[in-house]
Protein backbone atom coordinates (compact mmCIF):
# COMPACT_ATOMS: atom_id res chain seq x y z
CA UNK A 1 0.00 0.00 0.00
CA UNK A 2 0.94 3.70 0.04
CA UNK A 3 1.03 6.05 2.15
CA UNK A 4 0.62 5.94 6.23
CA UNK A 5 -1.35 3.79 8.35
CA UNK A 6 -2.83 4.80 11.59
CA UNK A 7 -3.64 0.70 13.13
CA UNK A 8 -5.22 -0.07 15.75
CA UNK A 9 -5.92 -3.47 14.72
CA UNK A 10 -3.67 -6.93 13.74
CA UNK A 11 -1.75 -5.90 10.28
CA UNK A 12 -2.87 -7.95 7.59
CA UNK A 13 -2.52 -6.84 4.67
CA UNK A 14 -3.40 -9.16 1.63
CA UNK A 15 0.56 -8.58 0.36
CA UNK A 16 1.78 -7.57 3.68
CA UNK A 17 3.57 -4.88 1.99
CA UNK A 18 3.30 -0.94 3.12
CA UNK A 19 5.55 2.25 1.72
CA UNK A 20 5.20 3.80 5.09
CA UNK A 21 3.99 2.38 8.16
CA UNK A 22 2.74 3.62 11.64
CA UNK A 23 1.43 1.89 14.44
CA UNK A 24 -0.18 4.45 16.49
CA UNK A 25 -3.05 1.52 18.53
CA UNK A 26 -2.15 0.42 22.00
CA UNK A 27 -2.77 -3.06 20.96
CA UNK A 28 -1.17 -4.28 17.17
CA UNK A 29 0.12 -7.66 16.42
CA UNK A 30 1.30 -8.62 13.15
CA UNK A 31 -0.50 -11.69 11.95
CA UNK A 32 1.75 -11.83 8.72
CA UNK A 33 4.72 -14.04 9.03
CA UNK A 34 6.61 -11.83 6.41
CA UNK A 35 5.78 -8.16 7.10
CA UNK A 36 7.72 -5.64 4.48
CA UNK A 37 8.04 -1.84 4.93
CA UNK A 38 9.99 -0.38 1.76
CA UNK A 39 10.18 3.15 3.75
CA UNK A 40 10.20 3.83 7.19
CA UNK A 41 8.00 2.55 9.90
CA UNK A 42 7.23 4.26 13.13
CA UNK A 43 6.07 3.23 16.68
CA UNK A 44 4.21 6.54 18.36
CA UNK A 45 4.42 7.11 21.82
CA UNK A 46 1.12 5.25 21.85
CA UNK A 47 1.96 2.61 19.51
CA UNK A 48 2.62 -1.29 20.83
CA UNK A 49 3.36 -3.40 17.93
CA UNK A 50 3.94 -7.34 18.89
CA UNK A 51 5.35 -9.79 16.78
CA UNK A 52 4.46 -13.10 17.99
CA UNK A 53 6.23 -16.29 19.61
CA UNK A 54 6.77 -19.18 17.02
CA UNK A 55 8.88 -22.31 18.57
CA UNK A 56 12.35 -23.21 17.00
CA UNK A 57 11.39 -25.17 14.27
CA UNK A 58 8.36 -23.04 13.00
CA UNK A 59 8.70 -20.35 10.37
CA UNK A 60 9.57 -16.99 12.21
CA UNK A 61 7.26 -13.86 12.55
CA UNK A 62 9.58 -10.91 10.31
CA UNK A 63 9.34 -7.12 9.76
CA UNK A 64 11.98 -5.94 7.62
CA UNK A 65 11.59 -2.65 7.85
CA UNK A 66 13.58 -1.33 5.49
CA UNK A 67 14.48 2.36 5.71
CA UNK A 68 14.40 2.07 9.71
CA UNK A 69 12.38 1.53 12.48
CA UNK A 70 11.92 4.40 15.09
CA UNK A 71 9.80 4.06 18.23
CA UNK A 72 9.31 7.20 19.70
CA UNK A 73 8.32 8.09 23.31
CA UNK A 74 6.73 5.10 25.20
CA UNK A 75 5.74 3.12 22.33
CA UNK A 76 6.81 -0.33 22.57
CA UNK A 77 8.03 -2.74 19.37
CA UNK A 78 8.02 -6.05 21.18
CA UNK A 79 9.64 -9.37 18.91
CA UNK A 80 8.49 -12.00 21.22
CA UNK A 81 11.06 -15.27 20.85
CA UNK A 82 11.92 -16.43 17.69
CA UNK A 83 10.65 -13.33 15.89
CA UNK A 84 13.21 -11.25 13.91
CA UNK A 85 13.93 -7.61 12.41
CA UNK A 86 15.21 -7.54 8.64
CA UNK A 87 16.77 -4.40 7.21
CA UNK A 88 18.74 -2.64 4.69
CA UNK A 89 22.27 -1.96 5.32
CA UNK A 90 23.62 1.78 7.06
CA UNK A 91 19.72 2.97 8.32
CA UNK A 92 19.67 4.40 11.24
CA UNK A 93 17.23 3.12 14.09
CA UNK A 94 16.09 4.76 16.89
CA UNK A 95 14.26 4.09 20.47
CA UNK A 96 14.50 0.91 22.02
CA UNK A 97 12.52 -2.61 20.77
CA UNK A 98 12.19 -5.55 23.20
CA UNK A 99 13.35 -8.84 21.76
CA UNK A 100 12.76 -11.72 23.93
CA UNK A 101 14.58 -15.24 23.97
CA UNK A 102 13.32 -17.95 25.69
CA UNK A 103 15.64 -20.66 26.97
CA UNK A 104 16.36 -23.54 29.97
CA UNK A 105 19.00 -21.97 31.86
CA UNK A 106 19.74 -24.41 35.37
CA UNK A 107 20.46 -22.22 38.46
CA UNK A 108 23.68 -24.53 39.03
CA UNK A 109 24.29 -23.37 34.70
CA UNK A 110 26.20 -20.70 32.50
CA UNK A 111 24.61 -20.03 28.90
CA UNK A 112 26.52 -18.00 26.20
CA UNK A 113 24.73 -15.14 25.19
CA UNK A 114 25.42 -11.97 23.09
CA UNK A 115 22.76 -9.07 22.08
CA UNK A 116 21.06 -7.93 19.15
CA UNK A 117 20.88 -4.36 20.74
CA UNK A 118 22.98 -1.56 21.54
CA UNK A 119 23.99 -1.34 25.34
CA UNK A 120 21.96 -4.47 26.43
CA UNK A 121 22.50 -3.96 30.86
CA UNK A 122 23.67 -7.57 30.76
CA UNK A 123 22.00 -7.78 34.73
CA UNK A 124 18.88 -7.13 33.69
CA UNK A 125 19.16 -9.65 30.99
CA UNK A 126 16.27 -12.02 32.81
CA UNK A 127 15.27 -12.11 36.30
CA UNK A 128 17.42 -13.12 39.58
CA UNK A 129 20.58 -13.02 37.20
CA UNK A 130 23.21 -13.59 40.32
CA UNK A 131 25.37 -11.16 41.70
CA UNK A 132 28.62 -11.14 40.23
CA UNK A 133 27.98 -13.86 37.83
CA UNK A 134 27.92 -12.15 34.51
CA UNK A 135 31.22 -13.25 32.71
CA UNK A 136 33.67 -12.62 29.48
CA UNK A 137 36.44 -14.99 28.30
CA UNK A 138 40.05 -14.28 29.00
CA UNK A 139 41.68 -15.84 25.68
CA UNK A 140 45.38 -15.67 27.34
CA UNK A 141 44.26 -17.78 30.18
CA UNK A 142 40.83 -19.69 28.47
CA UNK A 143 39.11 -18.85 31.55
CA UNK A 144 36.18 -16.58 32.58
CA UNK A 145 36.23 -12.78 34.18
CA UNK A 146 33.70 -11.67 35.97
CA UNK A 147 31.65 -8.34 35.45
CA UNK A 148 31.39 -6.95 38.63
CA UNK A 149 27.26 -6.20 39.14
CA UNK A 150 28.72 -2.85 41.00
CA UNK A 151 30.42 -1.54 37.47
CA UNK A 152 25.99 -2.05 35.54
CA UNK A 153 28.20 -3.62 32.59
CA UNK A 154 26.59 -3.17 29.66
CA UNK A 155 26.91 -5.42 25.73
CA UNK A 156 29.12 -4.77 23.13
CA UNK A 157 28.60 -5.75 19.21
CA UNK A 158 29.51 -9.52 19.06
CA UNK A 159 30.91 -9.66 22.00
CA UNK A 160 29.45 -13.05 23.85
CA UNK A 161 28.71 -13.15 27.68
CA UNK A 162 28.54 -15.74 30.20
CA UNK A 163 25.80 -15.46 32.41
CA UNK A 164 24.51 -18.23 34.97
CA UNK A 165 20.78 -19.27 35.80
CA UNK A 166 18.73 -17.60 37.51
CA UNK A 167 18.90 -17.94 41.77
CA UNK A 168 14.68 -17.82 41.64
CA UNK A 169 12.15 -18.60 38.71
CA UNK A 170 13.39 -22.20 37.77
CA UNK A 171 15.23 -23.19 34.77
CA UNK A 172 12.80 -21.64 32.18
CA UNK A 173 13.73 -17.97 31.46
CA UNK A 174 12.31 -15.42 29.38
CA UNK A 175 15.52 -12.91 28.39
CA UNK A 176 14.48 -9.70 27.20
CA UNK A 177 17.43 -7.51 25.27
CA UNK A 178 15.75 -3.92 25.44
CA UNK A 179 17.98 -1.34 23.30
CA UNK A 180 18.38 0.21 20.17
CA UNK A 181 18.46 -2.65 17.13
CA UNK A 182 22.00 -3.40 15.85
CA UNK A 183 22.14 -3.24 11.62
CA UNK A 184 24.91 -2.79 9.62
CA UNK A 185 26.49 0.43 10.21
CA UNK A 186 27.98 3.50 7.73
CA UNK A 187 30.34 3.23 10.52
CA UNK A 188 33.15 0.72 9.20
CA UNK A 189 34.23 0.13 13.20
CA UNK A 190 30.71 -0.15 14.34
CA UNK A 191 30.17 -3.64 12.55
CA UNK A 192 33.43 -5.15 13.58
CA UNK A 193 34.21 -7.59 16.64
CA UNK A 194 37.56 -7.19 17.88
CA UNK A 195 39.51 -11.03 18.08
CA UNK A 196 42.10 -11.58 20.84
CA UNK A 197 45.25 -13.71 19.43
CA UNK A 198 47.33 -14.04 22.78
CA UNK A 199 46.92 -18.40 24.94
CA UNK A 200 45.42 -20.40 22.79
CA UNK A 201 43.04 -17.64 21.03
CA UNK A 202 39.57 -18.93 21.29
CA UNK A 203 37.59 -16.06 21.59
CA UNK A 204 33.62 -15.81 22.74
CA UNK A 205 31.77 -13.88 20.77
CA UNK A 206 28.01 -13.89 18.99
CA UNK A 207 25.32 -13.40 17.05
CA UNK A 208 24.42 -9.35 17.24
CA UNK A 209 21.88 -8.79 14.81
CA UNK A 210 18.13 -9.06 15.89
CA UNK A 211 17.53 -11.39 13.22
CA UNK A 212 19.56 -15.04 12.52
CA UNK A 213 23.18 -15.06 11.30
CA UNK A 214 24.72 -17.19 8.65
CA UNK A 215 28.01 -18.42 10.18
CA UNK A 216 29.29 -19.77 6.34
CA UNK A 217 28.46 -16.27 5.05
CA UNK A 218 30.54 -14.64 8.55
CA UNK A 219 33.41 -17.35 7.79
CA UNK A 220 33.37 -16.61 3.32
CA UNK A 221 34.13 -12.71 4.35
CA UNK A 222 36.11 -13.66 7.20
CA UNK A 223 37.78 -16.67 6.42
CA UNK A 224 41.60 -15.60 7.32
CA UNK A 225 40.44 -14.74 10.53
CA UNK A 226 39.57 -18.16 11.60
CA UNK A 227 42.47 -20.86 12.58
CA UNK A 228 42.53 -23.00 9.41
CA UNK A 229 42.87 -26.24 10.87
CA UNK A 230 39.89 -25.28 13.24
CA UNK A 231 37.17 -23.74 11.86
CA UNK A 232 34.76 -24.57 14.24
CA UNK A 233 32.51 -22.14 16.29
CA UNK A 234 31.64 -24.09 19.70
CA UNK A 235 28.06 -23.79 21.86
CA UNK A 236 28.39 -24.65 25.53
CA UNK A 237 25.96 -27.16 26.26
CA UNK A 238 24.20 -25.79 29.72
CA UNK A 239 22.12 -29.30 30.18
CA UNK A 240 23.91 -31.98 29.26
CA UNK A 241 26.53 -31.98 31.94
CA UNK A 242 27.87 -31.87 35.75
CA UNK A 243 30.48 -29.13 35.08
CA UNK A 244 29.26 -26.36 37.18
CA UNK A 245 32.42 -24.03 36.76
CA UNK A 246 33.22 -22.10 33.51
CA UNK A 247 36.79 -23.28 32.32
CA UNK A 248 36.92 -22.66 28.25
CA UNK A 249 39.07 -24.94 26.49
CA UNK A 250 40.29 -26.97 29.81
CA UNK A 251 37.57 -29.29 30.18
CA UNK A 252 38.98 -32.96 30.33
CA UNK A 253 36.09 -35.08 31.57
CA UNK A 254 34.03 -35.29 28.39
CA UNK A 255 32.91 -32.50 25.50
CA UNK A 256 30.81 -30.07 26.74
CA UNK A 257 30.55 -28.27 23.47
CA UNK A 258 28.35 -28.43 20.75
CA UNK A 259 30.19 -27.78 17.37
CA UNK A 260 29.86 -26.59 14.08
CA UNK A 261 32.28 -25.93 11.15
CA UNK A 262 32.30 -22.54 10.27
CA UNK A 263 32.94 -23.52 6.08
CA UNK A 264 29.64 -26.07 5.78
CA UNK A 265 27.32 -25.75 8.38
CA UNK A 266 27.33 -29.23 9.58
CA UNK A 267 27.16 -29.53 13.19
CA UNK A 268 27.19 -32.12 16.08
CA UNK A 269 25.53 -32.02 19.37
CA UNK A 270 27.01 -32.14 22.73
CA UNK A 271 27.86 -35.47 24.46
CA UNK A 272 25.52 -36.08 26.72
CA UNK A 273 23.76 -39.09 28.79
CA UNK A 274 20.31 -38.80 27.95
CA UNK A 275 18.24 -37.76 24.73
CA UNK A 276 17.33 -34.15 23.81
CA UNK A 277 20.45 -33.11 21.89
CA UNK A 278 20.59 -29.92 20.48
CA UNK A 279 22.46 -29.81 16.96
CA UNK A 280 23.80 -26.21 15.59
CA UNK A 281 23.92 -25.84 11.72
CA UNK A 282 24.54 -22.45 9.89
CA UNK A 283 21.70 -20.03 10.99
CA UNK A 284 22.44 -18.80 14.57
CA UNK A 285 19.66 -17.00 16.06
CA UNK A 286 19.82 -13.68 17.69
CA UNK A 287 21.06 -13.88 20.99
CA UNK A 288 23.06 -16.99 20.90
CA UNK A 289 27.19 -16.69 22.11
CA UNK A 290 29.74 -18.93 20.92
CA UNK A 291 33.63 -19.92 20.48
CA UNK A 292 35.95 -19.42 17.77
CA UNK A 293 39.57 -19.95 17.24
CA UNK A 294 41.21 -16.88 15.55
CA UNK A 295 44.08 -17.46 13.36
CA UNK A 296 47.76 -16.06 14.80
CA UNK A 297 47.78 -12.86 12.44
CA UNK A 298 43.29 -11.82 13.41
CA UNK A 299 42.51 -8.40 14.48
CA UNK A 300 38.56 -8.62 13.57
CA UNK A 301 35.27 -9.97 11.95
CA UNK A 302 33.63 -7.86 10.28
CA UNK A 303 30.20 -8.09 9.73
CA UNK A 304 27.47 -7.03 7.24
CA UNK A 305 23.84 -7.61 6.51
CA UNK A 306 24.51 -10.12 3.44
CA UNK A 307 25.27 -12.23 6.34
CA UNK A 308 21.76 -11.63 8.12
CA UNK A 309 18.97 -14.59 7.24
CA UNK A 310 15.34 -14.58 8.21
CA UNK A 311 15.12 -18.28 6.99
CA UNK A 312 14.05 -21.19 9.41
CA UNK A 313 16.85 -23.69 7.98
CA UNK A 314 17.38 -27.16 9.03
CA UNK A 315 16.64 -28.99 12.31
CA UNK A 316 17.66 -28.10 15.52
CA UNK A 317 16.89 -26.18 18.74
CA UNK A 318 18.07 -22.63 19.89
CA UNK A 319 20.45 -22.27 17.32
CA UNK A 320 20.14 -24.03 13.92
CA UNK A 321 20.14 -23.33 9.64
CA UNK A 322 19.87 -24.93 6.87
CA UNK A 323 22.63 -26.85 4.22
CA UNK A 324 21.80 -29.04 1.06
CA UNK A 325 24.81 -31.51 1.55
CA UNK A 326 24.34 -35.70 1.18
CA UNK A 327 25.05 -36.15 4.98
CA UNK A 328 24.65 -38.36 7.71
CA UNK A 329 25.20 -38.51 12.14
CA UNK A 330 26.52 -41.51 13.78
CA UNK A 331 26.11 -42.08 16.65
CA UNK A 332 27.65 -44.47 19.94
CA UNK A 333 26.33 -45.37 23.11
CA UNK A 334 29.21 -46.01 25.63
CA UNK A 335 29.23 -48.53 28.13
CA UNK A 336 28.51 -45.62 30.53
CA UNK A 337 25.54 -44.46 28.17
CA UNK A 338 27.29 -41.17 27.17
CA UNK A 339 26.08 -40.75 23.81
CA UNK A 340 28.86 -38.95 21.28
CA UNK A 341 27.43 -37.68 18.02
CA UNK A 342 29.38 -37.23 14.83
CA UNK A 343 28.82 -36.28 11.35
CA UNK A 344 30.33 -36.55 7.68
CA UNK A 345 28.77 -35.04 3.93
CA UNK A 346 29.56 -35.06 0.35
CA UNK A 347 30.68 -31.37 -0.47
CA UNK A 348 31.52 -30.06 -3.67
CA UNK A 349 34.80 -28.29 -2.55
CA UNK A 350 36.30 -30.83 -0.25
CA UNK A 351 39.17 -33.56 -0.31
CA UNK A 352 39.57 -36.33 1.82
CA UNK A 353 42.42 -35.27 2.98
CA UNK A 354 42.27 -32.90 6.04
CA UNK A 355 41.19 -29.21 5.47
CA UNK A 356 39.08 -26.34 6.39
CA UNK A 357 35.66 -28.13 5.55
CA UNK A 358 36.32 -30.57 8.65
CA UNK A 359 36.84 -30.16 12.46
CA UNK A 360 38.56 -32.02 14.62
CA UNK A 361 37.67 -33.46 17.96
CA UNK A 362 37.89 -31.31 20.46
CA UNK A 363 40.08 -32.73 22.78
CA UNK A 364 41.81 -36.25 22.76
CA UNK A 365 42.38 -36.16 26.72
CA UNK A 366 38.50 -36.78 27.47
CA UNK A 367 37.50 -40.39 28.65
CA UNK A 368 35.04 -41.56 25.94
CA UNK A 369 35.72 -40.46 22.29
CA UNK A 370 34.00 -41.14 18.60
CA UNK A 371 35.72 -40.19 15.81
CA UNK A 372 36.34 -40.59 11.89
CA UNK A 373 39.80 -40.03 10.02
CA UNK A 374 40.64 -38.58 7.10
CA UNK A 375 42.59 -40.31 4.87
CA UNK A 376 45.76 -38.31 6.04
CA UNK A 377 44.71 -39.59 9.75
CA UNK A 378 43.31 -36.50 11.02
CA UNK A 379 40.98 -37.44 14.03
CA UNK A 380 37.32 -35.49 13.44
CA UNK A 381 33.91 -34.88 14.46
CA UNK A 382 32.96 -33.49 11.81
CA UNK A 383 34.11 -35.02 8.07
CA UNK A 384 33.72 -33.28 4.86
CA UNK A 385 34.29 -35.58 1.98
CA UNK A 386 34.94 -35.02 -1.44
CA UNK A 387 31.43 -35.08 -3.66
CA UNK A 388 29.40 -35.25 -4.98
CA UNK A 389 28.90 -38.43 -3.34
CA UNK A 390 30.70 -41.34 -4.43
CA UNK A 391 29.36 -44.72 -3.53
CA UNK A 392 32.59 -46.58 -3.44
CA UNK A 393 34.06 -44.41 -0.68
CA UNK A 394 35.15 -45.62 2.77
CA UNK A 395 35.42 -44.00 5.84
CA UNK A 396 37.38 -45.45 9.10
CA UNK A 397 35.92 -44.94 12.66
CA UNK A 398 37.79 -45.13 15.98
CA UNK A 399 36.11 -45.21 19.34
CA UNK A 400 37.64 -44.77 22.75
CA UNK A 401 36.04 -46.60 25.31
CA UNK A 402 36.49 -46.06 29.50
CA UNK A 403 35.23 -49.26 31.00
CA UNK A 404 34.25 -52.88 29.61
CA UNK A 405 30.84 -53.35 28.73
CA UNK A 406 28.20 -53.01 25.58
CA UNK A 407 28.51 -50.23 23.47
CA UNK A 408 26.54 -49.42 20.60
CA UNK A 409 26.72 -47.36 17.01
CA UNK A 410 23.69 -46.02 15.10
CA UNK A 411 22.45 -43.90 12.60
CA UNK A 412 21.34 -40.51 14.72
CA UNK A 413 20.02 -38.30 11.25
CA UNK A 414 20.72 -38.44 7.43
CA UNK A 415 20.00 -35.85 4.73
CA UNK A 416 19.80 -36.09 1.27
CA UNK A 417 20.55 -38.80 -0.85
CA UNK A 418 20.77 -40.79 2.46
CA UNK A 419 17.51 -39.61 3.35
CA UNK A 420 16.59 -41.00 -0.08
CA UNK A 421 17.54 -44.77 0.25
CA UNK A 422 21.16 -44.98 -0.09
CA UNK A 423 22.06 -47.01 2.20
CA UNK A 424 24.92 -46.65 5.07
CA UNK A 425 26.58 -49.91 6.36
CA UNK A 426 29.15 -49.99 9.21
CA UNK A 427 31.89 -52.66 8.75
CA UNK A 428 32.94 -54.20 11.85
CA UNK A 429 35.99 -55.65 9.96
CA UNK A 430 36.77 -58.43 13.08
CA UNK A 431 34.10 -60.60 12.14
CA UNK A 432 33.22 -59.85 8.62
CA UNK A 433 29.93 -58.33 9.24
CA UNK A 434 27.89 -54.89 6.86
CA UNK A 435 25.55 -53.83 9.14
CA UNK A 436 22.42 -51.24 7.10
CA UNK A 437 22.11 -48.51 9.70
CA UNK A 438 19.01 -47.57 8.08
CA UNK A 439 17.71 -51.01 9.59
CA UNK A 440 18.66 -50.70 13.04
CA UNK A 441 21.29 -50.13 15.32
CA UNK A 442 24.76 -52.27 15.66
CA UNK A 443 25.31 -53.47 20.08
CA UNK A 444 28.79 -54.89 20.66
CA UNK A 445 30.95 -55.97 23.27
CA UNK A 446 33.47 -53.01 24.11
CA UNK A 447 36.75 -53.16 25.57
CA UNK A 448 38.41 -50.47 27.49
CA UNK A 449 40.82 -48.62 25.67
CA UNK A 450 40.53 -47.29 22.10
CA UNK A 451 38.64 -49.51 19.65
CA UNK A 452 41.22 -48.63 15.93
CA UNK A 453 40.71 -50.79 12.40
CA UNK A 454 38.10 -52.42 13.79
CA UNK A 455 34.82 -50.42 12.21
CA UNK A 456 34.58 -48.46 8.72
CA UNK A 457 31.24 -47.17 6.80
CA UNK A 458 30.64 -48.33 3.16
CA UNK A 459 28.16 -47.84 0.88
CA UNK A 460 27.88 -50.94 -1.38
CA UNK A 461 28.97 -53.97 1.23
CA UNK A 462 31.00 -57.21 -0.06
CA UNK A 463 29.25 -59.37 2.12
CA UNK A 464 25.46 -59.04 3.87
CA UNK A 465 24.95 -59.46 7.05
CA UNK A 466 25.95 -62.63 8.87
CA UNK A 467 26.33 -64.20 5.45
CA UNK A 468 30.13 -63.29 4.68
CA UNK A 469 32.27 -66.35 4.40
CA UNK A 470 34.79 -64.78 6.29
CA UNK A 471 32.75 -64.83 9.45
CA UNK A 472 34.48 -66.06 12.99
CA UNK A 473 32.39 -68.97 13.79
CA UNK A 474 32.86 -67.93 17.81
CA UNK A 475 30.72 -65.16 17.15
CA UNK A 476 27.08 -64.94 16.44
CA UNK A 477 25.06 -61.68 15.14
CA UNK A 478 21.25 -61.82 15.54
CA UNK A 479 18.57 -58.90 15.55
CA UNK A 480 16.27 -57.98 17.97
CA UNK A 481 14.14 -55.74 17.61
CA UNK A 482 15.68 -52.66 15.40
CA UNK A 483 19.02 -53.08 17.06
CA UNK A 484 21.85 -55.97 16.20
CA UNK A 485 23.64 -57.70 18.40
CA UNK A 486 26.93 -59.26 18.12
CA UNK A 487 28.09 -61.77 20.94
CA UNK A 488 30.28 -64.35 21.41
CA UNK A 489 29.31 -68.27 20.56
CA UNK A 490 31.09 -69.80 23.09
Amino acid sequence: GQGFYDLAIAVSPTDANYQNLTISGADVNQDQKDLKVNEKTTVTTTGKLTLPETGDNVESYVLTAKKGLFVTGSGTALFKSGAQLMQNALITNTGNITMERKANVPSKQYNYWSSPVKNQVLYDLYPYVPWNRVMVYNTATDFFTILPKAGNPTSEFGKGYSIKGPTSGGDAITASFVGVPNNESATAVSNEIPLAISGNRYNLIGNPFPSNLDITKVYSGNTPQFESTENTVYFWDNESNTDLVQMGSGYTSQNNYATMNAATGMGTPATRSTPGEKVPIANIKPGQGFIMKASATASKLVLANTMRTSLLGGTGVYYKGANDLDKFWLQLTTPENMRIVIAAGYYQNAENTFEPYDSPIFDEGVTENFYSLSTDNKKLNIQARKGPFDISDMIPLTAKIHINGNAKISLYQKEGVFDNGQAIYLHDKLNGTYINLNEGSYNFAAIAGNIENRFEIVYKPESVLATGENIKDDLIVYRNGEDFIVQSGR
